[in-house]
């Protein structure tokens, strides 16, 4: 299963976590604008650095963790 992560700031670092300590088998692919932050929690929990679009088209699901304004 390929999960992937919109926004590795604290909501969606502490989703990313969450779902790596349930399913250790499981491919994360993490986006962020912030590059630094994404790749330290890549590293951190075995996951993928990704594009938004790359993460949108291999991902089976998606966690948002993004506040309302950055959405769009």
């Amino acid at each position: 299963m390929t999960i992937g992560f919109l926004g590795c700031g604290n909501m969606g670092g502490a989703l990313c976590r969450a779902v790596r300590r349930a399913d250790a088998a499981a491919t994360l692919l993490l986006t962020d604008t912030d590059t630094a932050k994404r790749d330290a929690l890549a590293t951190a929990v075995g996951g993928r650095a990704a594009t938004a679009e790359a993460m949108l088209a291999e991902a089976d699901y998606v966690f948002l963790g993004l506040k309302p304004q950055v959405l769009a």
